[in-house]
């Protein structure tokens, strides 16, 4: 009797927590690539990771990223274009399509096989997808996923050979500019007594 009033709540709390995801309105790029959430799914591959590779990873599962889509879209760049001219710099083009990462792109389309080009496979999330001949899930079911946590390494790792994701040498550049600036201000009203 007991067990089955555990049984009964832990459903419960289940359901709420699945009925208030759904509710809110943000998340939207993560609950597109990822149609098993809310789900502790990537609990287990976060834990895993280290703290660099984690903020790759959840960069990329929620479309925060330095790539120029987000950033165009915040205002930080005038055109979502990438620099390699084709097409719109989003993060399907920067892993699969860009030329300019061709050569570091290899082990991450090895590791991929025949899903290449899936982007919620590359990113840890259940797709939803069927298979047309046999109608089945193609990640099997929901409730059983687990991300190919290779997949997942050879995402980070290739994210990390581009060094797309680092800072830009000439962001640094004029920060350090901005804090000599600074300094040099401070001294020169040190000398004056105080103000300028």
């Amino acid at each position: 009797m007991k067990s089955r009033a555990l049984q009964l709540s832990r459903d419960w709390i289940k359901a709420e927590r699945v009925r208030r995801f759904d509710k809110l309105q943000v998340g939207k790029f993560t609950c597109k690539i990822d149609k098993a959430l809310p789900n502790e799914h990537m609990t287990k591959v976060y834990n895993s990771l280290s703290r660099e590779e984690a903020g790759i990873l959840s960069q990329l599962r929620t479309d925060h990223t330095p790539l120029n889509s987000n950033l165009a879209r915040i205002g930080a760049e005038e055109s979502a274009n990438c620099t390699c001219g084709t097409v719109v710099e989003s993060i399907q083009h920067f892993l699969f399509y860009c030329p300019k990462w061709r050569s570091e792109r290899n082990k991450l389309r090895e590791a991929m096989a025949d899903r290449w080009g899936d982007l919620a496979y590359a990113l840890g999330g259940w797709s939803g997808r069927r298979d047309r001949r046999t109608g089945k899930f193609v990640d099997g079911k929901q409730e059983r996923w687990k991300p190919n946590v290779k997949v997942l390494k050879a995402m980070i790792q290739y994210v990390k050979d581009t060094k797309r994701f680092q800072p830009k040498a000439t962001a640094m550049g004029e920060a350090e500019v901005v804090e000599e600036a600074v300094a040099q201000e401070i001294g020169e009203r040190d000398e004056v007594g105080g103000s300028l």
